[in-house]
């Protein structure tokens, strides 16, 4: 099997090189991927976390800075994916080195596992790559899956896939879903888990808690902007998001907006100004707000830069998270934490939170991006009673969900022995029982 994936990996690698000259997103993965490592741990006994993009990063970080102040002794190397995810966070403290992973050909995995030498290799959701997770295996490296998701509906319970999966699953020391649902997923690819839920939550609040110097400054600023406006926040916005938000402040003066688009690129700032100048919409960039003084007026705020949303939701009255029409709803739990009434459109199989939020009517799902339909939702939600139960009812769960952290640093300690630091690796253990 892992002979097959490997044809099949060379030969999209060729494709895919083809596809990047002409595809500026995907050509940046192929540039940092030139970067040199230049890795010293000085002797200290190194943890590997890998994640895919910002989402995972983020489920990675919580663990790996619970890890950092318990044992500092370790030296933790991460990896991420995607350009998004290392240009982002290159710059942050929770980790000693940041490399973007190499694409997964075995002599690169094997070169870079014997350059780092990891004593526990951590994987965060479901980006294990066949060749590193098979090398680290024959190296007697634990691996762990944490915050580890397999939707109902993903490919790889399908056949061939599945039982390739299952083999690759194998390979992994513990597997920790987060939900009940995912796990007994994993039990029919014959993989055994445990339910320890996902670290975002722990991630989120933690990010809510520690507001920088400047973007507190930028909240206050930004509020004194939509003062006495009915605000929405719209983060992770697609060209049919806008049209369907801004439709709806065409006709609604009272109304305004904060629309962060989904990878704030040229072209897609340009598009949402050529829409709102077409329905004659007061707006700003925020890249214009240092430039100027606070205007009067501004009904939408359009967000040309990466990394505000997360604190933007605290602004709002109303969220709408994007993806819902576009495939993949992207994340809730930030509004959630902020308890926001949640709108999106209805493809959210992707977000077991966005599931369990439309099961308790806590999320509002969009069959289509009808301006009547959002008009209904916010005068719903003129009712302060009814507002005041969403409000309390999703932090409510937000604070449920909490603690995944702390249960998986316990996890990482037992099955790696991290309390006996610099020690040998222990033997494989079977994974824990399905819960």
């Amino acid at each position: 099997m892992f002979f097959l994936y490997n044809v099949f990996f060379y030969s999209l690698y060729g494709v895919l090189y083809l596809i990047s000259l002409f595809h500026e997103r995907l050509r940046k993965n192929f540039e940092i991927r030139r970067i040199p490592l230049q890795f010293r741990a000085g002797g200290r006994p190194v943890v590997w976390f890998h994640a895919s993009s910002v989402g995972e990063y983020e489920q990675a970080r919580v663990l790996a800075l619970a890890l950092k102040k318990k044992h500092p002794q370790f030296f933790i190397f991460f990896t991420v994916y995607s350009y998004s995810a290392y240009s982002q966070r290159r710059e942050d403290t929770a980790f000693d080195y940041l490399f973007p992973l190499p694409f997964d050909f075995p002599a690169k995995m094997k070169r870079l596992l014997t350059t780092i030498k990891p004593q526990v290799l951590v994987y965060a959701k479901y980006d294990v790559w066949p060749n590193l997770c098979r090398l680290a295996y024959a190296q007697g490296i634990p691996q762990l899956l944490i915050s580890a998701t397999l939707p109902s509906n993903s490919w790889r319970l399908r056949i061939p896939f599945s039982l390739f999966y299952r083999k690759l699953y194998h390979m992994l020391q513990g597997v920790y879903a987060i939900h009940p649902v995912h796990a007994q997923n994993f039990s029919k690819l014959k993989i055994k888990s445990l339910v320890y839920g996902d670290t975002r939550f722990d991630a989120v609040k933690q990010r809510a808690d520690k507001i920088p110097p400047t973007v507190a400054t930028l909240l206050r600023k930004l509020k004194k902007l939509f003062l006495h406006t009915e605000l929405f926040v719209a983060g992770s916005t697609y060209p049919i998001c806008e049209e369907f938000i801004l439709g709806y402040l065409e006709g609604h003066p009272h109304s305004a907006a904060i629309v962060v688009p989904h990878h704030p690129e040229p072209k897609r700032i340009e598009g949402i100004v050529a829409l709102l100048k077409q329905k004659n919409i007061p707006y700003l960039l925020y890249s214009q707000l240092a430039k100027r003084r606070l205007p009067t007026g501004v009904r939408v705020l359009v967000v040309d830069t990466t990394g505000l949303l997360a604190h933007l939701y605290s602004l709002g009255k109303f969220a709408y998270v994007g993806g819902g029409f576009n495939g993949k709803v992207h994340s809730v739990l930030e509004p959630a934490f902020f308890g926001l009434p949640l709108l999106t459109g209805p493809q959210i199989q992707n977000s077991q939170e966005a599931i369990d939020l439309h099961e308790r009517g806590l999320l509002t799902v969009a069959p289509y991006p009808d301006k009547q339909f959002l008009k209904e939702f916010i005068y719903k939600y003129q009712n302060r009673a009814l507002y005041g139960q969403v409000k309390k009812a999703l932090q409510n769960y937000f604070r449920e969900n909490c603690g995944a952290t702390q249960r998986l640093l316990l996890a990482l300690e037992q099955a790696t022995q991290l309390r006996s630091a610099g020690g040998k690796s222990p033997q494989k253990k079977a994974a824990p029982e399905v819960q």
